[in-house]
């Protein structure tokens, strides 16, 4: 196996596990614990995980850059919960605003039963099921694709939603904390994300509990923007609680 390979492989089984010791990446790759060590130093130096005493975990920027099939495999469960919930509190003829995101794509399945939606989304993937439903309206952000996401970005993106409003927006984060706000791990994302959560009446953040207390490089907005966080049962308390605090409703599904 090539070091390219090697380090590849080290990435899949810290995005799958989240943070694992130095001797289980050497017990599971079949390699000494040295070898494990050389090529985690490469790959922190690369800024794509973080080193711990004995342990190494996958720096937030790199989890966000894995693709978006690998993503949707994490937490599927709790994603899917949180998608359920999400789209509970839209009724028919609401106006809704999703953004790219393995969640926000969940949540969408959830909706093809209403009538008279209208559907605003940054997304292709979610953009490609909806135009398939007879009952309802999709306007969709033009923009260049990011690769890996499936999100339009960039000024034209930006642009259209400027000048729409809506219900609920429903946005995916790669980070929320009090301090940081909510983060993503591209600039150009952050601006998309940014927009619709201005446009909308009734901003919802829909992430996992692996994303409560982490940031990403790219600064959406403060959490005072948006109205709900739906996150897991796994989400910590006291992340939870400096939300409430900052008058985020919090809803651990």
């Amino acid at each position: 196996m090539s070091v390219a390979d090697r380090r590849e492989e080290i990435l899949q089984l810290l995005y799958r596990h989240q943070r694992m010791r130095v001797a289980e990446l050497s017990e599971m790759l079949g390699v000494s614990e040295v070898t494990v060590r050389r090529h985690l130093a490469q790959l922190a130096e690369e800024g794509k995980v973080r080193r711990y005493h004995g342990w190494a975990s996958l720096a937030p920027e790199a989890a966000a850059e894995r693709p978006f099939r690998e993503r949707a495999e994490q937490a599927p469960e709790e994603k899917e919960r949180i998608a359920q919930h999400a789209a509970s509190m839209v009724p028919d003829g609401a106006t809704v605003m999703l953004s790219g995101g393995t969640t926000t794509a969940r949540i969408v399945r959830h909706l093809r039963d209403r009538t008279g939606l209208t559907i605003i989304t940054s997304a292709l993937n979610i953009a490609a099921e909806v135009v398939e439903w007879e009952s309802c309206r999709l306007i969709v952000c033009g923009g260049l694709v990011r690769q890996g996401s499936y999100q339009m970005i960039g000024p034209a993106a930006v642009a259209t939603i400027q000048q729409l409003t809506a219900d609920f927006a429903f946005i995916g984060v790669d980070g929320i904390t009090t301090r940081h706000g909510l983060t993503t791990s591209d600039i150009f994302e952050a601006q998309v994300d940014a927009a619709m959560i201005r446009a909308s009446r009734h901003a919802v953040v829909v992430a996992d509990s692996r994303k409560l207390g982490r940031t990403g490089v790219a600064v959406i907005g403060p959490v005072s923007e948006i109205a709900t966080l739906i996150t897991d049962d796994h989400a910590p308390l006291h992340v939870c609680r400096d939300l409430e605090e900052q008058g985020i409703e919090v809803i651990r599904v």
